[in-house]
Formats: structure tokens, C-alpha cells, sequence
């Protein structure tokens, strides 16, 4: 009879186990996903390699950087690369920030790092020319800005002079 209550405990211990190994793989899968809501980022900070740090605060643009982010396959595996062409600081309603990294400059073939987490992300063709487009027309929009503020213009005159008509 001990061998029987051994041999069932045996089995229970590895069905138990081979239960609990299975799980993991869900967890690490769920963990690869970003969750971001537009509605809740307040603004994003920009930064590309050599310019002064841009801010994107567009309702429509937040949108269309969550599309692309979220969008994003997982890969577990580490990158030993190049610094990266953009960096973005995402500030949310609640206080929290998101600091992300992006290689999709030039022939670059589109990946983003979340900061503080292990791997990486792999954006489609898409992500990665709209992404490229809304960063670049933030920059170019911040600095047409800055240029206006840095060199503003006179403003126009108008005068108008009534002739003396005479009279004492």
C-alpha cells in the first residue's frame, strides 16, 4: 500500500508541475504588449539625435503614435546597436512616463525599445513611415515656431496724416 499512496503522489507532484510550466509562456507574451490609451497622454516629448527636444501635444497625433506602437511585435531578444534616431518621453493624466527609443531613420528596418523592459519591438513598413512622418513634421513645426519667436518681425504701421486745412 505505500508503494500505491507513493506512486499517486508521485504523479500528483508532476501533474501539479507540468500545470505550472505551462503558464509561463502566457505570462511572458501578455508582458510583450504595450498598452498605451491616447486619451490619457497629456503630451510626448521628443528627441532626435541632434535637435533640440520638440513636443508633440496634438490629440489626433497621440492617436496616430499609439496606433503605430501598439501595432509593434515582441521579440524577446536583446539588441546591441547603434544609438537610436528618436526617443520619446510619453506623460500621462496620472503622472506616469513612458520613455521609449525608435530606429527608423534611413535604412533602418524599424524597431522601438521600451525603456526598462527586456527586448524589443519590430514595427511594420507602415508604423515606421508614419511614425517617421509625424516625427519629422513635429520638428519642422517646432522649429518654424521658434524661428518666429526667435526673430520676430516689426509690426506693420500705418500712418495716416490729416493736412492742415488752414483756418484761424
Amino acid at each position: 500500500m505505500n508503494k500505491t499512496a507513493l506512486l499517486l503522489l508521485t504523479i500528483t507532484l508532476l501533474f501539479i508541475g507540468l500545470v505550472g510550466c505551462g503558464n509561463t509562456g502566457n505570462e511572458v507574451k501578455q508582458a510583450g504588449q504595450i498598452e498605451l490609451d491616447a486619451n490619457n497622454i497629456v503630451s510626448i516629448n521628443l528627441i532626435e539625435k541632434k535637435q533640440p527636444m520638440a513636443t508633440i501635444s496634438d490629440p489626433s497625433s497621440f492617436e496616430r503614435f499609439v496606433q503605430a506602437i501598439t501595432t509593434a511585435e515582441y521579440d524577446r531578444g536583446q539588441l546591441d546597436i547603434a544609438p537610436s534616431d528618436y526617443s520619446t518621453t510619453v506623460n500621462m493624466k496620472d503622472g506616469i512616463s513612458y520613455e521609449f527609443s525608435f530606429w527608423i531613420g534611413g535604412s533602418n528596418s524599424g524597431l522601438l525599445i521600451k525603456s526598462g523592459q527586456m527586448g524589443h519591438y519590430r514595427l511594420s513598413d507602415t508604423s515606421k513611415k508614419d511614425l517617421l512622418d509625424l516625427f519629422q513634421s513635429t520638428f519642422k513645426e517646432d522649429k518654424i515656431s521658434s524661428e518666429d519667436t526667435a526673430n520676430p518681425q516689426p509690426p506693420s504701421v500705418q500712418v495716416t496724416v490729416n493736412p492742415f486745412t488752414g483756418g484761424k
